[in-house]
């Protein structure tokens, strides 16, 4: 099997400050397939060090892919994923938890960076920049969106922030190779 470096992309997103909505707000038109992003990847997680490994198939469902990750003591766990381009190698991801009995649970986003054979997880910060975004809401550094547009906006703004130097805008989680 071709190993690739995406498995983090879940297991952060359950952790720290994150981005999150209530329901999918990445529609149809906006989903986009990263090139090779389909495979087994080795995950590297920023705390932990080698972390298991994860598997990015196509989807039963239009616009999304299958995440299934296995960490090192073989607990699963499964997402639903899609992926939105903002610019060059950065996308932003929609993730959502699968429950076998309820189906996908609610989404939170991350952005990915997709250079050859290495993907890169990262955590958006949230805070003053997004709370000025109409349909935004900020609580103790979560950022919960209303709609896409408000999305769009604070991932473009974010991603900016980070490409001009704001270190504290995107945190490195896990790498995938």
């Amino acid at each position: 099997m071709r190993y690739r470096n995406l498995a983090a992309l879940s297991v952060l997103a359950l952790l720290g400050a994150c981005w999150q909505a209530d329901q999918p707000l990445i529609p149809n038109a906006e989903a986009d397939s990263p090139p090779k992003i389909l495979g087994t990847y080795d995950i590297v997680s920023e705390a932990n060090g080698p972390d298991g490994t994860a598997t990015v198939s196509k989807s039963k469902m239009a616009g999304f892919f299958d995440y299934e990750a296995k960490d090192p003591k073989g607990l699963v766990l499964k997402r639903l994923l899609r992926f939105d381009r903002l610019s060059g190698e950065w996308y932003l991801v929609q993730s959502q938890n699968v429950d076998a009995d309820k189906g996908a649970g609610q989404p939170n986003f991350r952005f990915l960076k997709i250079a050859g054979d290495k993907i890169e997880e990262y955590e958006p910060s949230c805070d003053l920049t997004e709370a000025a975004i109409p349909n935004v809401a900020v609580n103790d550094g979560d950022c919960t969106f209303a709609d896409y547009k408000g999305l769009k906006a604070a991932a473009q703004n974010r991603l900016k922030l980070a490409q001009g130097g704001g270190e504290a805008s995107l945190s490195l989680q896990n790498t995938f190779t």
